[in-house]
């Protein structure tokens, strides 16, 4: 199971309507049920519909008032008056087909009563009540038995009296109905206290934490976008390890002032939402604009979810590693022309600068994810005695089949010749003289987070060399819809041409990349691949539009400068290392656990309940 798996499950499953549709929905289903359940039992009256659907009604809001309000003073809410709406429309919904399904047997079975559906119907009560309060809340199990029982003590005494009100059988003794609620409550509560046990077992021995906390803590980013409790079982079980980072400096070299950065951090954006390193490069790129009062564009360098930061804390160790080597990187008036080439599946980009080679390696049109900070150091590592490669995954065309490239992987051989072919290639130029860059960044871009914008918009930085110009334009985006990058370089060369020749600069040749940054912070957030990448729900004529907007402020804002580079190490970072996967596994081993559980408990409870519907 990939991250974008998980993604995805988690969005469906917790994706609500809003309110009003809940509380319009709960209202229909209350009617329907009430009019079902009047028709099967033969005693058909306008009164006794409305009557029960009146209960029904109270069933689902009252106790959901009862949860919102207890609930109300937690540090991590999630249960507020919607969700607990939710919870609770589920379990009357799951009672009343139980009821519908037990009315219909006894047209044709008349020795069953709708008394026999009751332990089943409190059961389930409890079971589907107290799962999300004790795992979605800090709400002890005597809370949650006691929201059980509320909904029951409502609901399914009203059923009894509109049933037997009217007609010629004797009404159900207060003694019987209680039974009939109080002793399947407590087999419910007890099945749903060992779901959980079990479920939270694998977990609590392979790395000390309890799955169950783990998905409250998952779902409290998710929900209600507060990343502290996940961050504090992650910090857990983090990994230090030092990682580099590829620094590009641009100066003016009128007055040596910093004109941009281009920062390549070999670190990965993830979880989702504001865990960990997923807004990375807004924070990053932000914080140090904030301080060096300059553009700063982040890239995506070679490395996967192994290498997600365990906590938001961690970002400031990279910021301060950069703040403290920017002033002493050396800018010259040096660089090699922008160069391409194109190996089998792969296109490269590339241009030295300062002593550095920045290439750009991407995939497209075909699908590719992550290029793995072991496959990105290998591939480049060859050439470190002649100077630094440092490689950005352009991570710009996905579609349903990702495929990330490790080492051993037959792409991972193909970069590696890539990059051998690259290194040795005749076309590549050292260029001294004059160099020349522009930069544009567009935070407000109109394109929300969940049409898989993140909040550090669109950027491009134009550098143009040896009379060729080469622009990076750079999403802040999880990736690309298949065929957008094409599209968009089609449209920004054509109207950087007539830019060029309107201001007079004398190029001969433009190359245009597109990036993204891999940012997680729009991840999960859609019910549809989960990964929400741009692209995925249309809007492409706005994002082609934004890149040849930044990218012809770009070119305006050309000024000679003087460049320079370096790659740092920023030490004793915390990330998930290889403990994300087994982060992974637990979904599945949670699922598994909670299946063979049932398996072999759930009959054992249906057999009482079974008993308790004779007497």
């Amino acid at each position: 199971m990939s991250i974008s798996d998980v993604e995805r499950m988690y969005s469906r499953m917790f994706s609500l309507p809003r309110l009003p549709k809940l509380v319009k929905f709960s209202v229909v289903l209350s009617f329907a049920f009430s009019l079902i359940i009047v028709l099967l039992f033969g005693n058909v009256t306008l009164m006794g519909v409305f009557t029960l659907m009146a209960f029904s009604i109270l069933s689902i809001f009252v106790p959901s008032m009862l949860l919102s309000t207890m609930t109300r003073g937690e540090k991590f809410r999630m249960l507020d008056f919607r969700r607990s709406v939710a919870v609770f429309l589920i379990s009357y919904t799951i009672a009343s087909t139980l009821l519908v399904i037990t009315l219909g047997l006894s047209c044709l079975f008349p020795s069953i009563t709708i008394m026999c559906a009751y332990p089943f119907m409190t059961f389930f009560i409890a079971t589907v009540v107290t799962i999300p309060c004790r795992s979605l809340s800090s709400l002890s199990w005597i809370h949650a038995a006691f929201l059980s029982l509320a909904q029951s003590l409502i609901y399914l005494p009203a059923v009894s009296w509109v049933l037997y009100a009217d007609s010629s059988l004797p009404l159900v003794t207060l003694p019987l109905l209680l039974f009939k609620i109080l002793v399947p409550l407590a087999v419910g509560l007890l099945f749903g206290y060992g779901l959980l046990a079990c479920v939270g077992s694998f977990s609590k021995k392979s790395i000390g934490v309890d799955a169950v906390d783990l998905l409250r803590a998952a779902l409290a980013e998710w929900m209600v976008h507060e990343p502290a409790l996940m961050e504090k079982y992650l910090m857990m079980v983090a990994e230090e390890k030092t990682l580099p980072v590829g620094i590009f400096v641009f100066r003016r070299k009128a007055d040596g002032r910093l004109k941009a950065l281009l920062l390549v951090p070999y670190i990965h954006p993830g979880l989702y939402g504001n865990i960990g390193s997923s807004n990375m490069p807004f924070i990053l790129s932000r914080s140090l604009e904030e301080k060096l009062g300059t553009r700063v564009l982040v890239l995506h360098g070679p490395s996967t979810h192994e290498y997600d930061l365990a906590s938001r804390s961690e970002i400031k160790k990279i910021e301060e590693v950069v703040l403290s080597e920017v002033e002493n990187i050396n800018c010259h008036e040096v660089a090699f022309v922008p160069y391409t080439l194109k190996y089998k599946d792969f296109s490269y980009t590339s241009i030295g600068i300062g002593g550095s080679l920045l290439v750009i390696v991407t995939r497209a049109p075909r699908s590719m994810d992550d290029i793995s900070l072991e496959a990105g150091l290998v591939a480049s590592s060859g050439i470190r005695a002649i100077e630094d490669l440092i490689m950005v995954d352009a991570h710009n065309c996905i579609d349903e089949r990702r495929l990330p490239v490790d080492v051993g992987s037959p792409e991972f051989f193909d970069i590696l010749e890539g990059v051998r072919l690259l290194i040795g290639g005749k076309d590549r130029q050292v260029h001294e003289g004059s160099i020349m860059a522009g930069v544009s960044k567009l935070r407000n871009t109109g394109i929300p987070s969940e049409h898989g914008m993140g909040p550090d918009g669109v950027s491009a930085i134009a550098i143009a060399v040896g009379g060729k110009l080469l622009l990076i334009i750079v999403y802040d985006s999880n990736n690309l819809a298949r065929g957008l990058r094409e599209r968009i370089i089609d449209t920004v060369v054509t109207a950087a041409k007539e830019e060029i020749y309107s201001m007079g600069h004398k190029i001969d040749d433009i190359i245009v990349e597109v990036c993204t940054t891999d940012t997680h912070y729009t991840a999960g957030i859609t019910q549809l691949s989960g990964q929400n990448y741009l692209g995925e729900r249309g809007l492409h004529d706005e994002i082609v539009e934004l890149a040849k907007r930044v990218a012809l402020d770009a070119i305006k804002n050309l000024e000679e400068v003087k460049v320079g580079s370096k790659i740092v190490n920023v030490p004793r970072l915390k990330v998930l290392g290889k403990n994300f996967t087994l982060l992974l596994n637990l979904v599945t081993a949670g699922a598994s656990a909670a299946r063979y559980y049932s398996l072999f408990v759930l009959p054992v409870s249906m057999l009482v309940l079974m008993l308790l519907a004779l007497i």
